[in-house]
């Protein structure tokens, strides 16, 4: 998969807004080879995206934890 589209990091929430619905990104099945920001600055994706350097640079990724 080639398209690349630009990661939307969650809001900070306003006063009296729950916080979990900012956090909770629209999501769709062709994203399930994207990472997936979960939290601000951390992303879960597939394994494989560790191996395509162009998408790290791109979207400034510098660590890495494999589980």
């Amino acid at each position: 998969m080639t398209t690349s589209t630009a990661i939307a990091w969650p809001q900070e929430p306003q006063v009296g807004e729950t916080p979990i619905l900012l956090f909770v990104p629209a999501w769709n099945y062709n994203d399930r080879y994207l990472a997936q920001p979960i939290v601000p600055h951390v992303l879960l994706g597939p394994y494989h995206l560790v191996r395509r350097t162009e998408y790290l640079k791109e979207h400034n990724i510098k660590h890495i934890l494999c589980i």
